[in-house]
């Protein structure tokens, strides 16, 4: 992300406030919140102290704070910018439940976590969010990233295989592609909870459901481009929810945009 702009959005769908910060350059004085905040470090360095311990975070750590864990911070470099997401008690008991089937209150065990993994889906997930994309993107990355830093700072969660669940699954998908598809819809398709449907689908197929919807949108919109239909067609009529969101995805996976893969044929 390019943008020097300050960004706070609040998720109405996901029902928690995201942000990105850059330019940061003072400290910030010991506090605490009656929330959750996820964090990432885009750029920079910090001396962080949380709960009496010192730590120190650079550009692609992780931060992770419970409710109220005490915390300060100085800047040690002149360029900084910081992303988070507050997410309060009331939805990460939610969500816990989603995953572990049972509606408890979770305490994460560490506060920086030095892992490209939990970066690369805290990313992916900040971007839907500012991007404004369709619930179903948004809800499998906060999922995911919630069974993660779960599995890594809170308990062991056994994987369950499920491969008829998950072949149907992707069937489906590949009928419907064109058509709404929400989690929920895909859960009650096979009668599986949300997090066993994805991590079992992850497991077997190598991508999320929704990767895998997308990259099927995707190739069947090759396929239009190539015939010669305009770019605002071909996102109706292989499911993207707009045209904006059908270039943006497009853009992501061959880094041209829909209409300039279409000039290619048309022009030959």
């Amino acid at each position: 992300m390019s943008d020097n702009s300050q960004k706070i959005v609040y998720d109405n769908e996901l029902r928690l406030e995201t942000l990105r910060f850059p330019g940061i350059v003072q400290g910030f004085p010991n506090h605490f919140h009656d929330y959750y905040t996820i964090g990432y470090i885009e750029k920079g360095e910090r001396n962080v102290f949380c709960n009496g311990k010192g730590l120190f975070i650079k550009t692609g750590d992780i931060t992770l704070f419970n409710p109220g864990d005490y915390h300060s911070c100085v800047q040690t470099d002149g360029d900084f910018v910081y992303c988070a997401m507050n997410i309060s008690i009331d939805v990460m008991t939610d969500l816990v439940e989603i995953i572990t089937g049972k509606r408890e209150q979770p305490h994460f065990s560490k506060n920086v976590l030095y892992n490209n993994e939990f970066a690369v889906h805290f990313y992916h997930l900040l971007e839907k969010i500012l991007h404004n994309s369709c619930e179903f993107a948004k809800e499998e990355l906060l999922i995911t990233l919630i069974y993660m830093l779960i599995r890594e700072c809170g308990q062991s969660l056994k994987d369950i295989e499920c491969r008829d669940e998950v072949i149907k699954v992707g069937c489906f998908m590949e009928q419907h592609y064109n058509e709404h598809i929400s989690l929920d819809q895909l859960c009650d398709y096979v009668n599986l909870s949300k997090s066993t449907l994805l991590r079992a689908f992850t497991k077997q197929m190598g991508l999320t459901p929704y990767c895998y919807l997308e990259s099927i949108r995707i190739g069947k919109a090759k396929e239009l481009l190539r015939t010669g239909a305009l770019p605002i067609d071909v996102a109706t009529l292989t499911g993207f929810s707009d045209q904006s969101h059908f270039t943006h995805d497009f853009s992501r996976y061959f880094g041209i945009t829909p209409a300039a893969y279409r000039e290619i044929f048309i022009t030959n």
